[in-house]
């Protein structure tokens, strides 16, 4: 199933939402590691894609390389990828 891709949602973790009471807002709730979501809202929009955009206005055939781990194989990461015009 893996193979091709027949699971029906995007690799990687789904991030979990919980509502905090204290506050009373609906939050993401902390857990291990990184998922998907804030890979993409932190690492990639934040971080990675502008200095990746830096780059390549000094030297041309920047290449922005990643392995397959669950917070990088989501199908998503590709939309940003082309909106920042990085490969």
């Amino acid at each position: 199933m893996r193979r091709f891709n027949l699971r029906g949602r995007p690799p990687g973790r789904l991030p979990q939402w919980k509502f905090t009471p204290q506050t009373g807002k609906v939050e993401r709730g902390g857990g291990k590691g990184i998922d998907w979501y804030r890979y993409q809202k932190v690492i990639l929009k934040g971080k990675l894609l502008p200095f990746a955009q830096e780059c390549k206005k000094s030297r041309s055939g920047i290449i922005v390389q990643e392995d397959k781990a669950p917070a990088h194989a989501s199908p998503y990461q590709e939309h940003r990828f082309k909106e920042f015009k990085i490969k």
